[in-house]
């Protein structure tokens, strides 16, 4: 499994240190698996804690989870490929706005 985050941030100098203290850029990348890949990014004001993100997962095999289901209940998880993506809004007043789409396919 490989993990990368990254932060984003402007040279700190004198005529950049507003945009600094105003956001903060992260980008994320997980691999699950050989074929899993689960991508985030996200801009963070820190003045206001508004934040605006996109996740996306792409190729998740959902038998990879029978363990953890099979644990509590009697479901089966034969196959199947997930692929999502969602868009995050938490805006300055605190409001929080969820978009996304998800595909399943039969493997």
């Amino acid at each position: 499994m490989a993990v990368s985050v990254v932060a984003h941030y402007p040279d700190l100098s004198a005529e950049t240190y507003d945009e600094v203290i105003a956001s903060l850029d992260l980008d994320a990348n997980l691999r699950i698996d050989d074929t899993a890949q689960l991508q985030a990014r996200a801009r963070v004001a820190l003045d206001t804690n508004a934040i605006t993100a996109h996740v996306d997962l792409d190729t998740f095999d959902l038998a990879r989870l029978q363990p953890y289901v099979s644990a509590y209940t009697q479901i089966s998880l034969l196959s199947g490929i997930l692929k999502s993506g969602l868009d995050i809004e938490r805006t300055a007043d605190g409001a929080l706005d969820i978009k996304g789409d998800t595909t399943l396919v039969a493997k």
